[in-house]
């Protein structure tokens, strides 16, 4: 058991066990993931998921109240200028309702002549502030955001930060078939207007700013 600071610390277990012969590997897996379930009932009775979550959300929420301390470049506010004035030139009368899961959620979807993407929208009230929400939405690897997500077909996914209001998100999935791992590299920055409603904008980008190729 490493400590990392004072509040957390690296436990690792490490066990010899006798596999008294040849036993087919389905077998192996369940009884070794039962030979270390004592890892697993440690990391349950730790759990502060939620709690460590919060934190980050809090402290993002209060960054967001106070926004105009917020700096940002030219480029910036081009790739943001540049993302709304591609979503906002679809007219309201160009959506035609979808049948939405939730009565309370309202989906749409609109198609504009000349291009072959479709245009979605999906509308629903929520009992929080613009901030809390914002914040939430932009802290794409919470702790729960990453177990909800954490799937076979997922490689690798990492954030690197520009500031407190850009960053670039790096996804690696694997397709199947036989097909070769594809890359995903989005950018994202939000930014809250003069009329105090905060705008989320992301794109996928040709190349990364922080991240090796």
């Amino acid at each position: 058991i490493v400590p990392e600071d004072s509040s957390n610390c690296t436990v690792t277990y490490v066990q010899q066990a006798e596999a008294g012969g040849q036993l087919p590997a389905k077998i192996m897996d369940t009884q070794i993931s039962r030979s270390l379930e004592s890892v697993f009932k440690l990391r349950d009775k730790f759990n502060r998921d939620d709690e460590i979550d919060k934190i980050e959300r809090d402290w993002l929420t209060e960054i967001m109240r106070n926004s105009d301390k917020e700096v940002y470049s030219s480029s910036e506010l081009q790739f943001v200028a540049s993302v709304r004035k591609k979503m906002e030139i679809v007219s309201e009368d160009l959506f035609k309702p979808l049948k939405s899961p939730d009565f309370r959620t309202e989906m749409s979807i609109a198609h504009v002549e000349g291009e072959n993407n479709a245009y979605l929208k999906c509308e629903v009230i929520l009992d929080t502030s613009v901030e809390e929400c914002a914040a939430y939405n932009y802290t794409i690897m919470s702790r729960k955001r990453i177990k909800i997500n954490d799937r076979p077909d997922i490689i690798r996914r990492e954030v690197k930060h520009f500031n407190h209001h850009a960053l670039e998100n790096y996804l690696v999935k694997d397709l199947g078939f036989g097909l070769r791992p594809r890359k995903f590299m989005t950018k994202h920055v939000w930014q809250k207007t003069i009329d105090d409603k905060i705008v989320h904008v992301n794109q996928d980008v040709p190349h990364s700013e922080l991240f090796e190729e």
